[in-house]
């Protein structure tokens, strides 16, 4: 689902912006995103003409990236949840401006406003979706802040049953909001190509 979305990914020595012709040649050199390191580009103007579809990848896998290595304190789990959080956030930027795009949408021809709707109930669905993993990520982070406190205060000790349980949680919720975050670049992707066509 990834190269549908965004072309010139990983494996690929063609500028990543759909509107660039460029390819890779010995007198051109590609750059990658210096922030996911998976995208190429020719430069910062086909970069910054790609972002409106690049983004939540980029950030998303910036996150998955900056969230290693893998926990094995619960001091460690606090920060993976601190990172998840931060690249939750991505989907939630790139909406707002959505929902607003759509609404416009909404007030042109019959097929503008069938569109807009669908993709306005899709992107409402993502909002609740994100709003759910967002109230278990905190409640996750309340429970590993409580047990250190407990382990603090000598009542609790750190177990591995209970770090292997955080740590299949933090993979549903890593996973949870990356489908997330693909969702959103999809109706990203609608509403550009609804905007070339209109």
């Amino acid at each position: 689902m990834a190269a549908q979305i965004s072309i010139g990914t990983v494996g690929s020595r063609r500028c990543a912006w759909e509107a660039c012709p460029n390819e890779q040649t010995p007198d051109m050199t590609l750059r990658r995103c210096s922030h996911c390191r998976a995208s190429l580009y020719c430069g910062t103007n086909c970069q910054r003409g790609d972002w409106g579809k690049h983004q939540i990848v980029c950030l998303s896998k910036h996150a998955e990236a900056s969230s290693e290595p893998q926990p094995i304190h619960l001091l460690d789990f606090v920060r993976t949840i601190s990172a998840l959080r931060e690249a939750s956030k991505a989907p939630f930027q790139v909406l707002l401006p959505l929902i607003i795009k759509m609404s416009l949408l909404s007030k042109g021809s019959p097929e503008a406003k069938e569109f807009s709707d669908i993709l306005m109930k899709q992107a409402l669905e993502c909002v609740k979706e994100g709003n759910h993993l967002t109230a278990e990520l905190d409640a996750l982070e309340k429970g590993v802040k409580d047990r250190l406190e407990g382990i603090g205060n000598g009542e609790a000790s750190e177990g591995v049953t209970m770090r292997n349980s955080i740590k299949g949680s933090l993979g549903e919720m890593k996973e949870g909001f990356a489908f997330l975050a693909m969702k959103v670049c999809l109706i990203n992707s609608k509403v550009l190509e609804f905007e070339k066509r209109g």
